[in-house]
């Protein structure tokens, strides 16, 4: 799962289903706030929907500077049982107000050592009490938790180089093709405009002969000379897009990630007499 919402859902779903709870609620932490991200109460899915709600406005979210229960968790980054939450002071009072939770186990989720986000579950609809067990299990759940969270970020990060890696390699690219198509002076024809009057003759490399077809060196000496893909269509009589795909076949073949690689890396050229 890509999207960190998909994630809580799943989470929340997980630790009722296979966690043997009956209700939990999926907390991140924003600062010093908990705010409620997913929450699941099997089919009670109304009174799930509230406690989200009240979960995610600001009188409902708990703050950690207030030092309740969870604050004490976050220093000890470790799971604890919450017991009789009415009438602790210290537990968020907007969550166990609507939960009405009589106790519940709290799990930080930690990734790299940094608390991240905490689980709340409890036993509710079965009239049983969280006990030592309880607390074991969703302590091991959540580290679980924690790694695949520390994955979707740091895949999150490789996607971000990777788009701007591929940015700066198309701007190289078109920098390279750009130069190619510089008129310099010395070529016959109108100011500004390329000769393609002839192919530019050349030294073939060898191996390029080899992978290159008889159109495909034509469409090369071509770009040896700095034409476009226009201009090698006008000059080999045929459309713009067919020229522009014998373009990508050459690149293709010579590894080459522009037309300017391509022609100095694996050829020599040189006017004839």
């Amino acid at each position: 799962m890509d999207a960190p919402e998909q994630l809580f859902e799943a989470v929340a779903r997980a630790t009722v289903e296979r966690c043997g709870f009956d209700r939990v609620i999926v907390f991140t932490v924003f600062g010093d706030e908990l705010v409620a991200q997913s929450v699941y109460f099997g089919d009670a899915e109304e009174w799930a929907a509230e406690t989200l709600r009240v979960g995610q406005t600001p009188d409902g979210r708990p703050h950690l500077a207030d030092f309740i229960v969870e604050t004490e968790l976050v220093r000890r980054r470790s799971a604890a049982i919450v017991a009789d939450a009415q009438n602790d002071p210290n537990t968020p009072r907007a969550l166990v107000a609507v939960t009405r939770t009589r106790g519940y186990v709290a799990a930080p989720v930690l990734c790299e050592r940094q608390v991240v986000g905490f689980i709340h579950a409890d036993h509710y609809f079965h009239d049983v009490e969280v006990d030592e067990v309880d607390r074991d299990v969703l302590s091991a759940f959540v580290v679980g938790v924690g790694l695949i969270l520390e994955r979707q970020a740091l895949r999150r990060h490789l996607q971000r180089q990777r788009t701007q890696l591929s940015t700066l390699a198309q701007e190289l690219g078109a920098v390279a093709d750009a130069s190619a198509l510089v008129d310099y002076g010395v070529a016959p024809g109108a100011p500004g405009e390329i000769d393609v009057s002839r192919p530019v003759d050349i030294f073939w490399d060898p191996t390029v002969r080899e992978v290159l077809s008889a159109r495909e060196r034509e469409v090369i000496q071509l770009l040896v000379g700095g034409a476009t893909n226009a201009a090698i269509a006008r000059r080999l009589f045929i459309s713009e897009s067919t020229a522009k795909a014998h373009v990508h076949h050459i690149l293709k073949k010579l590894g080459a990630s522009n037309r300017a690689e391509a022609v100095a890396k694996f050829m020599r050229s040189s006017a004839t007499p």
